[in-house]
Parts: structure tokens; C-alpha cells; sequence
């Protein structure tokens, strides 16, 4: 079943969309090659260790130790220190005014207009980059990591989630061509 291209009013509480896992999923689109780059990186350092334990062995010094033991050292302060940046930044995002009360968002054929206390913001499907399927809804992306969520429970009874992606993705084309 087709969706008219009339305009679509939606009205959802944001506090309770997981940003996070929002941009999870955007990531995962954009970049699937990520993992497999962290595998190998991880590869890369053992096959370093290893080769450490080598030369070791080969020239019985002993004089590499210190060297892979200081790289490895530097290594664990770099992971917790971005562990601890993370967990901080997404705390700020779920704690921020903007994401707290309700939202009203409206999409027409010309783009999306989101309506919340203390912001209007307006994204016209022109400079939308795509709409892809979230854990909790649908995600308008319109920068490289810039998710605007449609949550589920905002959608209408009657109004399929597939069916308001397949004419959001209409109008970005129609808007883009």
C-alpha cells in the first residue's frame, strides 16, 4: 500500500529514544568496514608482541622489553582514556535539555521539521543523506554521523515503518534529482 504525499504529523517523547544505539546503527551503515580494521589492529599488535619475543630470543639481550612494554602500557592508557571521554559524552547527550519533553515532527514533501521546547529545527531532503532502520525507529541522516530519530511509538496506528522510510526515501530523491 502506497502512502500519500500528504504531510505526516508525529509526536514522540525523545527522553526515551537510545541515542546511543542510534548512533550505533548509523555507524554500522556508513562504516562496515570498522570491525574487521579493529580485528586486524588488534592482529598487528600481537604479530608486534611477537616479533618483540623474537628478537628477544634472537640476540638474547633482552633490551626490547622495555620497548613493548612501554607501548603496551601507552596503549592501555589511550583505551581508558577514550572509554571514560565516551561514557562522558554520551551521558552529556542523553542529559541535554534538548532531548528531554516532547517533539513534534512534521515531514512533507519538502523535509522535516522538528518542533521541541527551547528548538525548532528544519532538515530539507535535499541535504538529507538517508533514512535507515533503527533499533527504536528510523534514523534521517543528514551528515556523516547526524541521526534524527523517528521513534516507533511516534508512528501512527495504520502507518507500516517501512512504508513512512520508502517515502521519506522518495522524497530525498525527488528533492536531490
Amino acid at each position: 500500500m502506497s502512502m500519500p504525499d500528504a504531510p505526516i504529523q508525529l509526536t514522540s517523547d525523545l527522553s526515551d529514544f537510545d541515542h546511543r544505539l542510534a548512533c550505533k546503527c548509523v555507524l554500522k551503515h556508513l562504516m562496515p568496514y570498522f570491525r574487521p580494521a579493529a580485528v586486524g589492529c588488534i592482529l598487528l599488535m600481537f604479530f608486534g608482541y611477537a616479533l618483540t619475543i623474537f628478537l628477544n630470543r634472537l640476540y638474547e639481550t633482552g633490551d626490547f622489553n622495555s620497548l613493548i612494554l612501554l607501548f603496551f602500557l601507552g596503549l592501555a592508557a589511550l583505551i581508558l582514556l577514550l572509554i571514560h571521554r565516551q561514557k562522558r559524552v554520551w551521558r552529556a547527550i542523553k542529559e541535554a535539555p534538548l532531548r528531554q519533553g516532547l517533539a513534534t515532527i512534521s515531514l512533507d514533501d519538502k523535509g522535516m521539521k522538528i518542533e521541541h521546547p527551547g528548538m525548532t529545527q528544519t532538515i530539507f531532503w535535499s541535504h538529507a543523506v538517508d533514512v535507515i532502520d533503527g533499533n527504536d525507529g528510523l534514523l534521517v541522516l543528514s551528515g556523516a554521523v547526524e541521526p534524527h530519530p523517528i521513534p516507533t511509538q511516534a508512528i501512527p496506528e495504520g502507518m507500516a515503518l517501512h512504508e513512512l522510510r520508502d517515502q521519506i526515501r522518495r522524497w530525498i530523491s525527488q528533492a536531490q534529482s
